[in-house]
């Protein structure tokens, strides 16, 4: 449904969850970063069209955090070598070469960066030492821009055509 680029179906689903909508949607973004099947993206448009640009705001914003939290702690809790092959072992040197270096700030970096991957950030930050309120602040100041933007474009957004583009890739 999420991948059908049709709005209507895709808010009627949503809204079929009734009360438990939220959660589902949260769910699905900590299942999203660890088993990247669906694009982050999509999720943040899909909440926003069903829950309106405010709520469906926060509710990204908060299912980011939560995403992101529970990849630091699998990170800190499951070690390099799960990590590792979570996300592959060159990509994880690469990126903690990056935290390590650049700290909290580097996690606001990667948060904006459309290159760096976010959820390679969280389970990374896991494994070094960075505390866990630094990056939770850090990912709340890096993923916040984002947000935003989903949140006052998203409902604009031609899910069909945003579909079939991510198809051809």
């Amino acid at each position: 449904v999420l991948g059908s680029g049709d709005r209507a179906r895709t808010e009627q689903w949503v809204r079929g969850f009734g009360a438990w909508g939220p959660a589902a949607i949260l769910v699905l973004m900590v299942a999203q970063t660890i088993i990247p099947v669906i694009p982050s993206v999509l999720l943040m448009v899909v909440t926003v069209l069903a829950y309106g640009p405010l709520w469906g705001g926060l509710l990204t914003f908060g299912g980011l955090l939560l995403a992101a939290a529970v990849a630091f702690g699998l990170g800190r809790a499951l070690g390099p070598a799960t990590v590792d092959r979570l996300i592959g072992e060159q990509t994880e040197r690469k990126v903690e070469e990056f935290v390590e270096r650049y700290g909290a700030g580097g996690v606001i970096v990667a948060r904006i960066s459309p290159v760096v991957s976010t959820d390679a950030v969280s389970f990374v930050a896991g494994l070094v030492c960075m505390g866990f309120p630094r990056f939770m602040l850090a990912t709340a100041v890096g993923t916040l821009p984002l947000t935003a933007l989903v949140a006052w474009l998203g409902e604009d957004v031609d899910l069909e055509a945003g579909t079939a583009a991510a198809r051809r890739c």
